[in-house]
């Protein structure tokens, strides 16, 4: 293998490949190699199968947050493209919502355009949703083939990284998978950048940091970008001090700096949804929701043990460790082995996931209180998202035992079964919890509810299942030729398992199921307003049926002066329904007279507090506003829509006097308003909505939202690709110019 791409700059810890080709057939050998990696290859090609059921039946995901927030957003999307409108301004929720600063559509990355544009919706839904493991695998696995592993141990690391734990719990949270299915495709960059002496390869991987930074970015979860800079900032720190490559650090920035540009027209909106959103002024204790509670470690050694599968708060996709069982006897070998020909890289990458577990552990380690207090980072929540880098580093640590396997067959090393006896260590856990929650034991151990232990048959099959485990390591180490495509076997369905119990959870439907799943709704006109509690987690789904919700669920909540489950604001907003649980059944209630969604008057108070000032005037009658307004006389005129599409109202207005025009749709500052063609001044009105004022006569007023933080981030896209471009045709210039001198001479 080329210098630049071996493991470390010790001979100690390179691997002898050359071995390899001298018995073809004997463990280790060409032949063998290449037979272990065919079981791989197929195993992760049969989980991806697997994982894209609802696909060949022509079905979508719906568990969770797919159902609740994605799949809707996603339908008003691929219909406003459709349609030509505008995808900024997503008028179904919360009496309208800068839906494309909230994130996590994705909206301008060029594969999102692109599904959406030109594929059904459940088409381009579900291969969203695979695009991200389809495209974590192979870069998993040009990572580990990086470090200098043998392609059989790449493969079988990158199929415990991409369907692993986290990765496949968390499919419910599509673009923060797909965040971090670049982030081996940035270390194999990284690594390149760093170690390369050819002009023509550093210059491929400057461009390639760049961009797959920028693509991260534009995918809009930057949470899970944070989690891939940590990961990036660990790996070249770790290089650097095995390798003299620190001279390469300035072009790294700058490539980031680039990706950073490159992402700015999602990156600049997003801080300005948050900036107006719930999360704008974030308390510790909001920081720390969703931390990972220590208890779950057990799921370590038996992930069936507990009675709920796991402690804390959140679904199981917030509180799930478990990365297969072989991670866990896989630590113990190495720790038994020390690390065995990659001692160093086993014991920094192990480090590594202790930080990252205990940055998980959150409010209960005290570590991340730290991390919650720096700017920006404090409005993240859920420090249990750490998971993602202990599972990275666990799959690195699984590659190298299985590689120290392969190594020992190869070399016909027998240990003795006296020195494996540590072994045993993880099975004897397991077999303990068994023990425990035997019945007339589990009965008498003062266990509170949270934290009971499931029934002996769970806890049993988790004890087999990690005596299976460590028999074929055993197996393994001992020279049985047959363990390690076992062990591929083993390991693809354990995680297959554990991952698709959860995503199966909730039957897969229909698009047209699930869109008349919100039903029964009350009869109204295509439009008509409504008011769904977060609680009802259909709220965003019934947008799907031409509706409009009053309320709704993102992850940016927009800040709200007004209550919207009061009967004031209920009416101030125009909403015709409000829904309400009894008894088990959806009930609606009309809401008395509700406001038209656009109307004159000719009274405005200016109050800095209009909550309070609305409940002392009558708002059908009487406007709050935040600033001093010129006279106003006369009976209110008429205010027809005419026009009412996703970021554009037009409004026809016929008055006596000059008169505030006040519209039910949500303020925000990058709406901008034109009375007849003349830019006017837009006005917060009544605390959550807008309006502006419109001269005597008959005149059409209308609103376009067209955010500031939008255009400008969309100009610093294109000029962070065009730097990116230039820099790339610049190298490869200065790279074809120096081979002809070097002909030349």
């Amino acid at each position: 293998m080329r210098e630049d791409q071996t493991l470390n700059r010790d001979p100690a810890e390179r691997i002898d490949f050359a071995a390899l080709k001298q018995q073809p057939e004997a463990p280790g050998g060409e032949r063998y190699e290449r037979s272990l990696s065919t079981v791989a290859l197929a195993c992760a090609v049969g989980l991806l199968a697997l994982l894209a059921k609802p696909l060949w039946l022509g079905r979508v995901y719906v568990l969770n947050d797919l159902g609740y927030f994605h799949l809707p957003c996603r339908f008003f999307y691929q219909r406003a493209i459709w349609a030509g409108d505008s995808f900024l301004w997503f008028p179904g929720i919360y009496s309208g919502d800068y839906l494309h600063g909230e994130g996590q559509i994705g909206m301008l990355h060029p594969l999102h355009l692109l599904l959406y544009r030109f594929l059904p919706l459940h088409v381009a839904f579900n291969l969203e949703l695979l695009a991200s493991y389809a495209f974590m695998f192979p870069g998993m696995a040009l990572f580990l083939r990086r470090l200098g592993l043998p392609r059989s141990a790449a493969l079988f690391g990158a199929i415990v990284f991409t369907f692993g734990g986290f990765n496949m719990l968390h499919f419910i949270h599509l673009n923060a998978v797909a965040v971090l299915a670049h982030v081996p495709w940035l270390l194999w960059c990284l690594d390149l950048a760093l170690l390369t002496t050819d002009r023509r390869k550093l210059a491929a991987a400057g461009a390639g940091i760049a961009l797959l930074t920028g693509s991260q970015l534009l995918l809009g979860h930057p949470q899970s970008v944070w989690f891939s800079l940590i990961a990036e900032a660990a790996f070249v720190a770790w290089r650097c001090r095995t390798s003299r490559c620190a001279r390469r650090l300035p072009r790294i920035l700058a490539a980031l700096v680039f990706g950073l540009l490159i992402g700015a027209a999602q990156l600049l909106p997003t801080m300005d949804a948050l900036s107006g959103s719930m999360r704008g002024a974030p308390s510790l204790a909001f920081s720390v929701t969703y931390s990972l509670s220590p208890f779950n470690v057990i799921q370590l050694f038996s992930p069936f043990a507990l009675k709920h599968l796991a402690v804390g708060m959140g679904d199981l996709h917030e509180q799930g460790l478990y990365n297969g069982v072989f991670c866990t006897v896989a630590l113990f070998w190495l720790a038994l082995r020390r690390g065995g020909k990659t001692r160093r890289l086993a014991a920094a990458v192990a480090a590594f996931g202790v930080v990252m577990l205990m940055l998980a552990f959150g409010r209960y380690a005290g570590v991340y209180a730290l991390f919650a207090r720096l700017p920006l980072l404090s409005a993240f929540r859920a420090p249990g998202r750490y998971v993602a880098l202990v599972h990275l580093a666990m799959a690195v640590l699984a590659a190298l035992a299985f590689l120290d396997l392969q190594e020992l067959q190869r070399a016909a090393e027998r240990p003795s079964w006296r020195s494996l006896r540590p072994l045993a260590i993880p099975l004897a856990i397991s077999v303990a919890i068994f023990i425990l929650s035997i019945g007339p034991i589990r009965s008498r151990l003062p266990i509170p509810e949270p934290y009971a232990l499931a029934s002996v048959y769970r806890t049993g099959l988790c004890a087999v299942w990690m005596l299976i485990c460590t028999s074929l390591v055993l197996a393994a180490a001992r020279g049985a030729r047959w363990s390690l495509p076992a062990i591929v076997l083993f390991v693809s369905l354990d995680l297959g398992g554990w991952g698709l119990h959860y995503a199966w959870s909730v039957p897969d439907r229909t698009v047209s199921a699930y869109l008349h799943s919100a039903r029964p709704l009350p009869s109204r006109p295509p439009g008509t307003r409504l008011f769904l509690p977060f609680s009802y987690g259909l709220c965003d789904a019934v947008t799907m049926e031409g509706v409009r919700d009053s309320g709704g669920y993102v992850g940016l909540e927009p800040a709200s002066v007004l209550d919207v489950s009061t009967p004031l604001a209920q009416r101030i907003s125009g909403t015709a329904w409000a829904f309400s649980m009894r008894k088990g059944h959806a009930h609606w209630t009309p809401v008395q007279d509700p406001l038209p969604r656009a109307r004159l008057v000719t009274d405005a108070r200016v109050s800095a507090a209009p909550a309070a000032a609305l409940r002392q005037v009558d708002p059908a009658r009487t406007a709050i506003v935040d600033r001093p307004l010129p006279p106003m006389s006369g009976p209110p005129g008429s205010a027809t829509i005419v026009d009412d599409r996703p970021g554009r109202i037009a409004v026809e207005t016929h008055a006596r006097s000059p008169q505030l025009l006040v519209l039910s749709e949500r303020f925000h500052p990058g709406w901008r308003v034109e009375t007849d063609g003349r830019a006017v001044a837009t006005l917060r009105v009544d605390g959550d909505f807008q309006g502006c004022v419109v001269p005597a006569g008959g005149h059409r007023a209308t609103f376009r939202f067209d955010p500031a933080s939008y255009r400008r981030g969309l100009l610093l896209s294109l000029a962070g690709l065009a730097l990116t471009l230039g820099l790339f045709t610049k190298d490869m210039f200065i790279r074809s110019v120096d081979e002809r001198r070097a002909r030349l001479n």
